[in-house]
């Protein structure tokens, strides 16, 4: 290839992808995105295999020449996934065979300790023997990755001058906010703030309005209406006067939110974030206050340079200076070009146990319902953030513990060979608060559970489940020994987003991206229309005949 390069002809390739970006930047300069977001967004979209075979047989050079030469044109990366892709279902099987450690440094793994812990097994400090080759192309794609993200154009967008944006929101919008809110309701505040938004527009929310609306000295009442649906479950008592939405959709496409607007009164007081579409043209015909969403940030990875959480927390009259703070530490604790990492650690941790046995599912185990909110969160960043392009290994805490243990784990431990699981408990949850009908301390019928405090037995059998799925597949456990704080939702959301990314980088997919959701999207907008125009036509017509017709 190099001295096909000296030819001259070489450059065709290059001049074609640099003509590509630029013309799409010009053709969509209204959504600010950088060259090199573009740039890297085409090269991973190449599919190793098929280059490597064509440059091969064009240049009649061997497929290890081949892959040198990319390897000496920037495509190191690319072609360590494309090693271990092939690597994966060959399992362990070479003669050759040497300890290999995921993790050599215990102190990186657990940069939070009062608030939470981590570990596994096997333990991510205890040496794998794994045969040689396999070695090699995990250390180079480990160090590859790791060396790319300086210039990654992804991780500003998420992880840099976050503190510096909360800075530039509260002087710059807040106000607006402010002022908007004392417009509707005077001196005093909503009664009800409805946030309205589905899938990366809700999924920091559900925490955080649970936190808000048991606090004693809360605001207000937040409630999260992902559907038309939901709105049933508003309160007898919110009315036009007491109740604040807040809207959020960048594409302003999701029907979803856009019917939750439509379904009702024209007269609500509403605070609308969307760009473009018709969320934006009903505000404007409503004559909401519209904001807009940053188009470059991707909407999973948009909690800290978005909106999203920012807005409502504020308008809620949470504390939201601490909170981007405490992202601000995690970041900085985080180091996720140190391959030694918390975050780096788990995405190598699960990367190496899914090429050695082809794991298809991670089971996600919690035992308590706040602590299932971030769980979800964590669920979303990994199943829409890298379960694409063949890589089959979704994750699920299906109905959450203690049910599962009577309907799902028969069926998780019977398909082993196939699954890990990962454990989010809380380790105490002992309440000085019971219902009369309930003691504190327990009444048993067997001898040996005498002092067991209510709230143990919580603790106890979710940890027997983490025991025996430990015995039988790799299975991580993050203690949590206090209930679930803003601190815990600023640093784990950190560290899901972070697992997420990189684990995303070493296998070349783009965390970013939902083209099916985007597809479901245009197809439940075209169903919508159809199916009113036939009930338009016949209105007696029931609306799954529509459908069905």
């Amino acid at each position: 290839m190099k001295k096909y390069l000296k030819k001259g002809r070489g450059i065709m390739v290059e001049n074609f992808v640099h003509d590509l970006v630029q013309n799409l930047l010009k053709r969509h300069n209204d959504k600010k995105l950088r060259v090199e977001t573009i740039h890297n967004s085409v090269k991973n979209s190449l599919s190793m295999e098929t280059l490597i075979n064509n440059l091969s047989e064009v240049l009649r050079l061997s497929k290890d020449e081949i892959e040198k030469d990319l390897i000496d044109f920037g495509f190191k990366d690319l072609i360590d996934q494309y090693k271990l892709g092939k690597a994966i279902g060959i399992g362990n099987d070479e003669s050759n065979k040497s300890d290999f450690l995921i993790s050599n440094n215990a102190s990186k793994l657990n940069p939070f300790p009062s608030l939470f812990k981590v570990r596994s097994n096997p333990n991510f400090l205890d040496p794998i023997l794994l045969g040689d080759g396999h070695k090699q192309i995990l250390n180079s794609l480990f160090e590859s990755v790791s060396g790319s993200f300086q210039n990654d154009p992804f991780i500003p967008m998420y992880r840099k001058n976050v503190f510096s944006y909360y800075r530039d929101f509260n002087n710059n919008v807040a106000p607006v906010l402010a002022d908007t809110v004392k417009s509707y309701f005077g001196p005093t505040y909503p009664k009800y703030m409805v946030t309205t938004g589905i899938g990366a527009n809700e999924q920091f929310t559900h925490f955080v309005a649970s936190y808000n609306n048991i606090a004693a000295n809360s605001r207000l009442k937040w409630l999260i209406v992902d559907s038309p649906k939901r709105l049933s479950l508003l309160p007898s008592d919110a009315n036009i006067n007491n109740t604040l939405f807040v809207e959020f959709s960048r594409s302003s496409l999701t029907e979803e939110t856009v019917k939750t607007h439509e379904y009702t009164p024209r007269e609500a007081k509403r605070i609308v974030f969307s760009n473009t579409g018709p969320l934006k043209q009903i505000a404007e015909r409503d004559q909401n206050l519209i904001l807009e969403l940053p188009d470059e940030v991707s909407g999973r990875f948009g909690r800290n340079k978005t909106p999203i959480l920012l807005a409502p927390m504020y308008i809620a009259g949470l504390d939201v200076e601490s909170y981007w703070k405490h992202i601000d530490s995690a970041i900085n604790a985080f180091d996720i070009t140190d391959p030694q990492s918390l975050p780096f650690v788990l995405a190598k941790y699960i990367l190496l146990h899914q090429t050695l046995s082809l794991k298809n599912l991670i089971y996600l185990g919690c035992n308590d319902n706040d602590l299932g909110l971030l769980a979800d969160e964590f669920i979303q960043f990994w199943n829409e953030g890298v379960n694409k392009g063949g890589n089959d290994l979704l994750i699920s805490r299906f109905f959450g513990l203690p049910r599962d243990s009577h309907m799902n784990v028969e069926g998780l431990l019977g398909n082993r060979l196939t699954k890990m699981a990962i454990f989010l408990l809380r380790t105490d949850m002992r309440s000085n608060t019971t219902h009369p009908l309930v003691s504190s301390i327990i009444d048993p019928i067997n001898p040996e559970h005498i002092g067991l405090h209510f709230g143990d037995e919580e603790v106890v059998l979710a940890y027997a489940n983490y025991k025996r799925f430990s015995e039988l597949m790799p299975s991580i456990l993050i203690e949590i020994p206090l209930k679930p704080s803003l601190e815990h939702s600023a640093i784990l959301g950190q560290l899901f987003a972070d697992t997420t990314f990189i684990y995303s980088r070493l296998k070349g997919i783009d965390p970013g991206s939902n083209p099916e959701v985007k597809s479901v999207r245009e197809r439940s907008a075209n169903l919508l229309a159809g199916i009113a125009h036939k009930i338009r036509e016949d209105k007696s017509k029931p609306i799954y005949e529509a459908i069905v017709d």
